[in-house]
C-alpha cells in the first residue's frame, strides 16, 4: 500500500531527529491539521514501482522510509534511508517536467475526484498519482502542513 497525506508537526514529536530537522527547516508548520483534508491510498498492484519512481523520483522520496515535503525554498535534507525533508516546490517542478498532460489537466480540475469524473475511463495509475499528489501538495501549501508519503 502506498499513501499520500497531509499531516501536522505534532505527528513527529516522538522522532527527535526528524522533529528537529523539520523545525530547523525554517518554515512555519501548523501544529494541528484541519479535520477535513485530502488523503489517498493506492495498491502496489495498481501503481508499480517504476511508476512511483518516475512520478516521485525527486530528492530520494521513493528510497526513504519517511519522505516529507514542506513549503519553502531549501535543499532537501536527509538521514540516509530513514527520512528526507524536501521542498514542495521542488516536487511540483519535478512532476511538471515528468508528467506532461496530467500536470496540465490538474490546473483545470484541481482534485482527483473532478479529474476522474471528467476523464471517465482511461485514467492511468500514473495520472491518478500525479493528480492526488498535486491535490495534497496544494492543500499542504495553503494550510502549512507536511506532505507525507507512506509505504
Amino acid at each position: 500500500m502506498f499513501s499520500v497525506d497531509c499531516v501536522s508537526l505534532s505527528e513527529f514529536e516522538d522522532y527527535p531527529n526528524l522533529f528537529k530537522a523539520l523545525a530547523e527547516a525554517g518554515v512555519p508548520i501548523a501544529s494541528e491539521p484541519p479535520a477535513a483534508r485530502p488523503s489517498f491510498q493506492f495498491g502496489y498492484r495498481e501503481v508499480g514501482l517504476d511508476t512511483l519512481k518516475r512520478v516521485l523520483g525527486y530528492a530520494g522520496i521513493v528510497d526513504t522510509n519517511t519522505p516529507l515535503g514542506v513549503a519553502g525554498l531549501f535543499d532537501p535534507v536527509a538521514e540516509e534511508g530513514e527520512w528526507v525533508i524536501f521542498p514542495l516546490a521542488g516536487l511540483r517542478k519535478h512532476i511538471e517536467h515528468t508528467s506532461g498532460a496530467a500536470y496540465e489537466e490538474f490546473s483545470r480540475f484541481r482534485s482527483l475526484a473532478s479529474f476522474e469524473c471528467a476523464r471517465g475511463t482511461g485514467i492511468t495509475p500514473a495520472d491518478q498519482i500525479v493528480i492526488a499528489v498535486l491535490e495534497c501538495l496544494e492543500f499542504c501549501e495553503r494550510n502549512r502542513l507536511i506532505l507525507a508519503f507512506g509505504w
